[in-house]
């Protein structure tokens, strides 16, 4: 049942059947609006992808590695410019996402999904299991899929 699960969770961290997945929310595209802010969001699509690189590392390493440091929240998970800082920054961030993304459902079929880490719990006590990582990553993604696919429809470079 584990597998199934295992197997079930890297699918979905994969895209699934969702709208849309990582690769089609951030892949292609152009230079220019890498950095661009629009007037009513925050962050540029450099920004929301670097922060999903930078927080899904950070769960893999807080899960697998006993006395791992997570970055200062919330400044050490965005980058502080909206403009990748030179012009293979972005695609490499999404390439490295990807990988990342790989390494960790790789994680999920080698590790029992259900034990709690001895290392690691929630602020209130709660265990921290790969179940747990995995869902984590799951919401943290779809979320911000979901800004960029809205941030890329305002600077005109969606297609449906």
């Amino acid at each position: 049942m584990h597998t199934d699960l295992a197997a079930h969770l890297a699918w979905s961290l994969r895209g699934g059947r969702a709208h849309c997945g990582v690769e089609r929310a951030f892949g292609e595209v152009d230079p220019d609006a890498q950095g661009r802010l629009i007037d009513w969001f925050d962050h540029s699509l450099w920004q929301l992808l670097e922060h999903l690189r930078i927080a899904q590392r950070d769960l893999i390493d807080y899960s697998e590695t006993p006395g791992h440091v997570s970055p200062p929240h919330p400044d050490g998970y965005w980058p502080q410019r909206p403009e990748p800082p030179d012009e293979g920054a972005y695609d490499a961030a999404l390439a490295r996402f990807l990988a990342d993304r790989e390494e960790l459902c790789g994680l999920l079929g080698e590790r029992d999904l259900l034990t709690s880490f001895p290392h690691a719990g929630g602020p209130d006590g709660e265990p921290h299991t790969w179940l747990r990582t995995a869902t984590i990553a799951l919401d943290h993604q779809a979320y911000h899929i979901g800004q960029a696919v809205a941030v890329r429809k305002a600077l005109g470079c969606w297609a449906d």
